[in-house]
């Protein structure tokens, strides 16, 4: 489901697990999507050790603009949703940082948090824009 080793346009980093209901962890990393889509990398584990790939959530922008690029830096089950703080540095609505995204399960789909989706932002331009 997500490339590897594709001209240097492969990622597998940052991952952040979480219980799995039934015994488990759910898996959330960094990664590239071989559909091409914005979208980070989803799997599942029993033991800890070993991985399954699942195909990536869905993020649905709900006719804004994506975010260029982003990173997983953590998801949380909170009152039954799952929270996603996903990180750009290339600009998002004109910011750069953390937003929040939000899903009922967790495939997805995520969208922007309906309050607030913009957390720890700021204006300034990243160094490699």
């Amino acid at each position: 489901y997500y490339r590897i080793n594709a001209d240097n346009n492969s990622r597998w980093d940052c991952i952040y697990s979480l219980p799995r209901p039934g015994g488990g962890r759910y898996g959330y990393w960094s990664a590239n999507p071989k559909n091409g889509a914005l979208g980070f990398g989803f799997g599942e584990t029993r033991d800890g050790l070993r991985w399954k790939a699942l195909p990536p959530p869905v993020i649905d922008w709900q006719g804004q603009p994506p975010m260029p690029a982003l990173e997983v830096g953590a998801v949380e089950r909170i009152g039954g949703r799952y929270y996603l703080l996903a990180s750009t540095y290339w600009g998002f609505r004109g910011q750069v940082g953390t937003v929040t995204l939000v899903a009922n399960r967790p495939a997805g789909p995520f969208r922007l948090a309906a309050q607030n989706p913009m957390l720890l932002t700021s204006n300034a331009r990243h160094w490699n824009t």
